[in-house]
């Protein structure tokens, strides 16, 4: 994870490449709630095939974020069973 502000950065230098795997959180972790600084997962370089999920207009799953030992895990929940050809939509952009 890294934070928004990072983000931001490397999404410039992404968008030159014509590649970008960037998921924003809408996570602060308890350490950060002073400062309120959200994190965003940066996939380009690597990551596993959930980097190829779409946002969508009409969410069909949820992201949550749990910590443990200072290990974040990221796990995605699907709504409802979900049949070719759809894709997993986690992000509703309205």
């Amino acid at each position: 994870m890294i934070t928004s502000a990072a983000s931001c950065v490397r999404e410039l230098e992404y968008f030159k490449a014509k590649k970008s795997y960037m998921f924003d959180l809408d996570y602060i972790p308890e350490e950060d709630l002073e400062n309120q600084e959200e994190y965003s997962v940066d996939a380009t370089t690597m990551g596993n095939v959930s980097r190829f999920i779409n946002h969508g207009c009409e969410p069909n799953a949820f992201v949550s974020i749990t910590n443990n030992s200072n290990n974040n895990k990221i796990s995605l929940f699907i709504h409802n069973f979900i049949g070719i050809p759809n894709n997993i939509l986690p992000v509703n952009l309205a």
